[in-house]
């Protein structure tokens, strides 16, 4: 939703402020600006009239309820140390310090690779859904086996292993095989599982959907360690990588449906979590001067303003309801587009302000070019003469 209101502002923005520019400018860019303004409304309408983007506008007011009070306890976690205030806790900080604030209710599951005696193996703990997936090759209606050694270390538990073609977040014809712990038995138990794919790998109409096998600790009572995981099909082809996880979490990758326990869903409040109040301030600073120098360039004419404005207004708009600045790209990408604005924008004010003059001092361009060709000409003239003048001398 946030993506919505992002596209919908940024073409917004972009759009006005090229018409604005558009009066001192070539009046081609009109051109441009009714197919951009086409172009947008193309894009826009078929995604906001989908029944996936209705559904979730309809659940705007009740997700900003729990939006809000997920800001409060953001909040509540800079009060200490009282340096936080200030400085803030650091980027990066913010998962550790929820689970040390988490209570039962919400703790977050976890993951980790653990070397032990034993050898080396992933622990998977309770909690709220968190899951390591790997893409899998799998065909529709074939025979596969999957074959886990695994622990329960309380002597309870369940291991889940869904199979799931995935489309970004959202997962479609799943497959829920599960292994519970045997009873009696509190040491590594080989666990083994024989099952037909059915429509998995189908994939819908192109492009196709991957198939993703994920670990999900399905228990509420303890942890579940994994030693390997192996998926074979029927003649015996391995499928997955690292299923021994010997190179830590290589081919694995963590996703998690209650993102709350990762991500603060607000640019300010994120800002103001990783940095403190001089953060806060430095960005609305920034901000503050790249708005000036761009609202400069538009009314001055300059094509680029509206477009990088429109670009900056889309990113904060979206940080109104997620997170933006918690990715170390975003970040740069975010921070880049703000400072190569101002740059941007200021150099080619300089430089039609520097046309201006000599237009209106009534030296153009063609001017100076037929200046410099008379010139030549005359100098050409001169040496002529002066060489014709040496040879006509008597020895």
């Amino acid at each position: 939703r946030g993506g919505y209101a992002g596209l919908a502002m940024a073409t917004v923005v972009t759009l006005l402020g090229l018409a604005i520019a558009a009066k001192r400018i070539e009046r081609r860019l009109g051109r441009t600006l009714a197919i951009a303004s086409v172009l947008a409304l193309a894009v826009g309408l078929p995604v906001l009239s989908g029944d996936f983007a209705q559904q979730r506008l309809s659940q705007s007011a009740r997700d900003l309820d729990i939006r809000l009070d997920h800001w409060a306890n953001a909040l509540e976690m800079t009060q200490h140390p009282p340096s936080a205030l200030v400085i803030g806790k650091g980027f990066g900080s913010y998962p550790r310090n929820y689970l040390a604030a988490a209570g039962p209710a919400r703790l977050p599951a976890t993951f980790a690779i653990i070397e032990q005696s034993e050898g080396r193996f992933l622990r998977l703990t309770p909690g709220r859904p968190l899951y390591l997936d790997q893409a899998v090759d799998i065909a529709p209606h074939e025979a596969y086996t999957i074959a886990i050694e695994a622990r329960f270390p309380f002597g309870k538990g369940e291991l889940s292993v869904p199979l799931c073609e995935k489309d970004l977040l959202y997962s479609f014809d799943c497959q829920w095989l599960r292994f519970p712990a045997s009873d009696g038995v509190d040491g590594w138990q080989h666990l083994t599982l024989r099952f037909n794919s059915q429509n998995l790998g189908a994939g819908g109409a192109w492009p196709h959907r991957p198939v993703r096998l994920s670990l999900y600790n399905s228990g509420i009572l303890g942890p579940a360690d994994i030693a390997t995981i192996r998926l074979r099909a029927a003649d015996g082809t391995e499928l997955l990588q690292n299923g021994d996880f010997s190179r830590g979490l290589d081919h694995w990758l963590y996703v998690t449906d209650q993102d709350l326990a990762w991500h603060i869903h607000q640019q300010a409040v994120e800002t103001y979590f990783a940095q403190g109040l001089l953060g806060l301030l430095a960005v609305t600073l920034l901000l503050f001067g790249a708005l000036r120098v761009l609202r400069r360039g538009i009314m001055g004419g300059c094509s680029h303003s509206p477009i990088l404005l429109g670009a900056i207004t889309g990113f904060l708009v979206v940080g109104l309801l997620g997170s933006t600045v918690d990715s170390a790209r975003n970040s740069m990408l975010f921070y880049f587009v703000v400072f190569a604005a101002a740059l941007i924008t200021e150099k080619g004010r300089r430089h039609r302000v520097s046309i201006g003059r000599r237009r209106r001092s009534g030296y153009s361009g063609t001017d100076a070019a037929a200046s410099r060709s008379a010139t030549s000409s005359a100098r050409a003239a001169v040496t002529a003469s002066s060489n014709s003048a040496t040879r006509s001398k008597p020895a």
